[in-house]
């Protein structure tokens, strides 16, 4: 007769938290993979592809959204340019802005 030799409970429970590890971080991935891509895919263009995403134009945008971007060195940029004329002001701000 062979001999049946039973791992011990210790052992069995250090398996069983490696498993339940590896699972957690399947998981966890997984979360995220589905987060970036079906919740929300602008974010994981933005993981994958960084700032600017292939196949996608730049947006001019106007006065009032560039007062609210917060970009406050290409703001600096186009009124030192633009010498009070705002058309002039916002050309120059999406330019600098499609650059950074």
């Amino acid at each position: 007769m062979s001999k049946i030799k039973f791992q011990s409970k210790k052992q069995t429970k250090k398996i069983s938290l490696e498993k339940k590890t590896v699972l957690a971080i399947i998981i966890f991935f997984s979360a995220i993979v589905f987060y970036s891509s079906v919740i929300s895919p602008e974010t994981g263009e933005k993981i994958l592809y960084g700032k600017n995403p292939p196949g996608k134009s730049s947006i001019d945008i106007e006065y009032s959204e560039i007062i609210l971007s917060g970009n406050y060195e290409c703001m600096e940029s186009a009124s030192s340019k633009a010498n009070g004329n705002l058309p002039t002001f916002v050309e120059e701000f999406n330019k600098c802005n499609t650059k950074s």
